[in-house]
Order: structure tokens, then C-alpha cells, then sequence
């Protein structure tokens, strides 16, 4: 039989400090609870309810026109933990496990509700928290036996008291993901939300690497030639920053930090694009794929992709080397082979064109850019 999982989204409280109705204020094009809404449903089709108190009149036709069932609060005056007792005593009987998420935090991830809902399936009677680079956030995944335990709690310190009473039977998922530990309480949170909405194809540079951690390890040459990676293209970008050239600093940080996320697997910058796309990341994944080959017809332009590709040819491990030196080992060991060599060759020649590109555009040599990256990265490093 089928496990049966519900959402309960808190949206009850008077946003006294945000001096605005949180759950309706607009984020590229929905309200904070359309999102929440969405996510629960488009994720796992899971039946979602919204707990309303404050301005219900004006809150539920549009949590119903989203589809979810809008349940009120009496005693909403009482604080947000009377909203989760409410929520959890209108689920229905046959439901398994269920989320509790406050309408605040609009921008979490579709990938983060998946892995939540994979790791309860193999541990049903524990408590799910998602966690991002050691820290808690939401929102927790909750099985129906914990229920009457809640609700008979006085509620002092909320949800998370109640719940740290269980600590032996919780698990901290680590996931890619810190908007779970993100909320919006005051106007200066909802600007930073806005902001983070625009870059919502790209990761963060934290989360970024959060996300190399969890693929390779801290301890490994991957993980500090893609910082190196990462470093020295924004470095190169910086050289151009005053020449009229466009370029997005944060999508070549994290292309740089996550191009060999992969490594060890087949055409590991393909399995990377992949991984990155299904985490919802198309811009970064675009520039990944194209790390190791810019294909047939590149020509020489200079962007994100292009410069992460250069940085990667001008590293081994995290020291600089000269281009040829780089593909000196790979000529040598393929030299008879016609085809092979022609896309060497080609490779080398597009990094070369790209280095040109890069020292006519920003009037200075390159070495002088990799001497200045070298002692300031190093001095990092070490």
C-alpha cells in the first residue's frame, strides 16, 4: 500500500514585522504561499494544507484557487504553535508522515522535499530534518505517530522543542539547499529574497560548495583545483570588469567550483550538467559541459563559459602552468592517434584564443594576472 504524506503550511500570524500580509507578498510572479503550495504539490503530489488566521478572508480563496485546503485558526492570537496543533488535528486518519513548513520560507527546493521524502521511505519512524553546512532548518518531515505527542504539549518553545525531546529518533539529512535555514521576517529579509529569486539558477557560493563536499570531499585534488578553478576565472573576469565586457561573476564562481563535481564518472562533464540541471541549476550547467570541449565552431567569444574553461587549462591541481605544458602529456601519449590529436589540438587552440582574447580586451598580459592570482590564492590556501 501506497504511504500517504500531507504539507501543512503556517501562514496565521499578523507579520507585525515585516508590516506587510507575508503570505501574500509577490515573489516572480507568486505569493509566498502559492510557492509553498507549489512545492509540496509539484514535488510529490502531496496533499497540502494551510493553517490561516490573521486576514483568512482575504487568504483563502487564493490558497484554494492554488489547491490546498484552508484551514482557520481560532486561536491564532496564541502564537505559531497553535497553528501546527490545529493543522495536525484536521489530517486526515490514513495519512503516514507530514511536513510543517511556515509560509516565510518561499525558496526551498524541490530536490531538498525529494531526498526528505527518500530517506523516510527507508527510516518511517524517525523525524526528518534537512540540514545545510551543519545547520537545521525546514521544513522537518514528521511521522503520524509523533501527533498526539505534539498536541498534547503545552507548546512553550514551539515545533523545534517539542520535537528535540525525539532527538534519538531524528535524522539530519544533509541537502544543497540553504534556503531552508532562510526566512522572511523584516523588510531587509524580503530584499535579500528578491535578490536571491534572480539567482535562483545558480548556486550560492556556500552552497556550491556544499555541493563538490557532498560529491568529492574536502580532501581530495578535485576539490582544490575547482576552488582554484573558481578563484582564478572570477579573477580573470575582474581583469575585464571596466572594458565593457558583461560578465556574471557568481555563475563563473560556481561553474569553476562545480566543473569536475563529477570526476570518476563517464564524460564526467556531461554527468555533471545532468546533476546540476535536475538540481535546477541550467545556467551553471550550461558552463559545465562545456569545461573540458567548447565544441567545433567556438568563436573565441569571451563569457562565463569561456573563462572557466581557460582557468581550467591554465591549472594543474591548483598551480598555474603554461598551456602547452598542459597539453604536452595528452599529445605524447595519443600522438598516433589522428583523431585524438585534431581535438587536442583544437582544445589548445581555443584556450590560446581565448588568452588572447582576455590580454587584448583587458590591456595586460595574462602572466600578470596569474602572478597576482597566485600570491593572493596561495597566501589563502596555505
Amino acid at each position: 500500500m501506497k504511504e500517504k504524506l500531507a504539507a501543512i503550511i503556517l501562514a496565521a500570524g499578523y507579520s507585525s514585522r515585516m508590516g506587510e500580509f507575508k503570505p501574500l507578498l509577490p515573489l516572480s510572479g507568486k505569493s509566498f504561499v502559492e510557492r509553498g503550495i507549489d512545492l509540496f504539490r509539484s514535488t510529490a503530489d502531496l496533499e497540502v494544507s494551510v493553517v490561516t488566521g490573521y486576514r483568512n478572508e482575504i487568504l483563502n480563496p487564493v490558497v484554494e484557487q492554488a489547491g490546498a485546503k484552508a484551514v482557520f485558526n481560532r486561536n491564532y492570537q496564541e502564537g505559531m504553535f497553535s497553528s501546527v496543533v490545529t493543522g495536525i488535528e484536521q489530517l486526515d486518519a490514513d495519512v503516514d508522515a507530514f511536513f510543517v513548513l511556515p509560509v516565510d520560507i518561499p525558496l526551498i527546493k524541490r530536490t531538498t522535499i525529494r531526498q526528505m521524502v527518500e530517506k523516510w521511505h527507508r527510516n518511517r519512524d524517525c523525524i526528518i530534518h534537512p540540514v545545510f553546512m551543519g545547520k537545521r532548518g525546514h521544513p522537518p518531515l514528521i511521522p503520524i505517530k509523533y501527533t498526539r505527542k505534539i498536541t498534547q504539549q503545552s507548546g512553550e518553545g514551539g515545533l523545534r522543542s517539542v520535537l528535540s525531546k525525539y532527538e534519538n529518533k531524528t535524522i539530519q539529512l544533509e541537502v544543497d539547499d540553504p534556503n531552508i535555514i532562510h526566512d522572511a521576517d523584516t523588510p531587509e529579509d524580503y530584499k535579500l529574497l528578491l535578490y536571491k529569486e534572480k539567482r535562483f539558477r545558480i548556486p550560492t557560493r556556500r552552497e556550491a560548495e556544499a555541493i563538490l563536499l557532498g560529491k568529492q570531499g574536502k580532501n581530495t585534488r578535485v576539490y582544490h583545483h575547482s576552488k582554484a578553478v573558481a578563484s582564478l576565472s572570477v579573477n580573470i573576469a575582474k581583469a575585464l570588469t571596466n572594458t565593457g565586457v558583461c560578465l556574471d561573476h557568481e555563475l563563473i564562481f560556481a561553474s569553476g567550483m562545480l566543473h569536475d563535481m563529477a570526476k570518476g564518472e563517464s564524460d564526467h562533464a556531461l554527468a555533471a550538467g545532468r546533476a546540476l540541471k535536475k538540481m535546477g541549476y541550467e545556467s551553471t550547467a550550461r558552463v559545465v559541459e562545456k569545461h573540458i570541449d567548447l565544441g567545433v565552431g567556438f568563436g573565441g567569444q569571451i563569457n562565463e563559459t569561456s573563462l572557466v574553461y581557460l582557468a581550467d587549462k591554465l591549472l594543474k591541481g591548483d598551480k598555474t602552468v603554461q598551456l602547452e605544458e598542459r597539453y604536452r602529456p595528452g599529445m605524447e601519449r595519443f600522438k598516433k592517434e589522428k583523431s585524438i590529436m585534431r581535438s587536442i589540438s583544437r582544445r589548445l587552440n581555443d584556450a590560446k584564443l581565448i588568452l588572447k582574447g582576455v590580454e587584448r580586451i583587458a590591456g595586460i598580459n595574462i602572466d600578470h594576472i596569474l602572478k597576482q592570482w597566485e600570491t593572493e590564492y596561495q597566501s589563502i590556501r596555505h
